[in-house]
């Protein structure tokens, strides 16, 4: 039985079960994102290494903000990818709704 570890996302500040999971990746399967914002694991265990480093302050702070930043632009990027192809979908037909009447577009058919 494992114990429930929490870690805080360096994004968002959620402090969570699933951020500790993205920060040990041999606790799961495959590279997961914050529930709670969407940055890539990826970005979280780079942000992590650069704080486990003592790294200048300064050099960390702007690491992680670039991190943070590159992370939440790639996550942004999947939603919206998502979304236009789900539109896609939607409009895919249309050629053959465009030829129907108003009421049986209106309708589905």
């Amino acid at each position: 039985m494992r114990v429930s570890n929490k870690a805080t996302c360096p994004a968002c500040k959620a402090h969570l079960s699933a951020i500790w999971d993205i920060l040990h990746p041999d606790w799961h399967d495959g590279d997961k994102c914050c529930p709670s914002c969407g940055l890539p694991g990826s970005a979280i265990r780079e942000v992590e290494a650069a704080r486990k480093a003592r790294a200048d302050a300064e050099l960390t702070a702007r690491l992680e903000e670039a991190v943070i930043r590159a992370g939440k632009a790639e996550a942004e990027v999947k939603k919206l990818r998502d979304r236009l192809y789900r539109i896609g979908q939607v409009f895919s037909g249309w050629d053959d709704w465009k030829d129907s009447s108003w009421e049986d577009w209106d309708q589905g058919t």
